[in-house]
């Protein structure tokens, strides 16, 4: 059962990258021509603009509306299957088969996913999507240009405890992880290098970079100790290779 999840997991996001591929392309175009999601493609006297392709860009901003749809629903999907994988998972571990690397053991009951704030300005990608909203706050030192990546996602967060330092930080269920470590040095870039690395940053700060709806998201992440178990409090699920 496991595995199954796990492969329709893959299929799912190597769709939606596909479609993160295609909006950026087309948002490239529009960015191009300097007219974005809502510059004009009209002169002022309400003629086609003659320097730009009109035809082309208003069909590739019909199509983005399309592709943020999709996107829409495939985020939904990704994210109902992550719940099935842990309560499967969670289920193999009552039954005394391994499961899933846990970066904090198994957090409280009170575990929930970390409420989204209000948005700012969005990435192209959420330009006509309200309910996908870009992380802000301070937590956050920065985040990189839509669709871009510095490697490839090892873990995804299914679970994420109330109160924890990982809540505090501003994860979320559904973040990809591609990296922890400082700022500056070596990166743990997989489940027991981040398990180790845990332990050297108790008490100080670390960034951790992961993805978030196509965007590369980095945050100041402090484990410690708190009310909860482990130095986190949030639960790490392997990606398929």
């Amino acid at each position: 059962m496991s595995s199954t999840l796990k492969a329709g997991l893959k299929q799912l996001m190597n769709e939606r990258d596909s479609l993160e591929a295609d909006i950026s392309e087309r948002s490239a175009r529009l960015d191009a021509a300097g007219v974005g999601l809502a510059g004009k493609l009209v002169d002022k006297e309400g003629f086609p603009r003659a320097d730009i392709d009109v035809a082309g860009l208003r069909a590739d901003r019909q199509r983005i509306i399309v592709l943020s749809n999709d996107h829409k629903a495939l985020t939904a999907k990704v994210e109902q299957l992550l719940q099935q994988l842990h309560a499967d998972s969670r289920s193999q571990k009552l039954a005394g088969s391994s499961g899933p690397m846990e970066m904090d053991a198994d957090p409280p009951a009170e575990a929930t996913s970390h409420p989204e704030p209000p948005s700012s300005k969005r990435p192209h990608l959420d330009a006509y999507s309200s309910s996908q909203d870009q992380m802000t706050g301070s937590a956050f030192t920065s985040a990189a240009a839509p669709f871009t990546s510095s490697g490839r996602p090892f873990a995804v967060v299914d679970e994420v405890a109330a109160g924890s330092p990982a809540a505090a930080a501003g994860v979320q269920l559904g973040d990809q992880w591609l990296s922890f470590g400082s700022p500056d040095g070596p990166k743990a870039t997989s489940l027991p290098s981040v398990a180790a690395a845990l332990q050297d940053f108790e008490g100080r700060a670390a960034t951790a970079e992961f993805l978030r709806r196509g965007l590369v998201m980095r945050v100041q992440l402090t484990p410690g100790r708190w009310s909860g178990r482990g130095l986190l409090g949030c639960h790490l699920q392997a990606l398929p290779p």
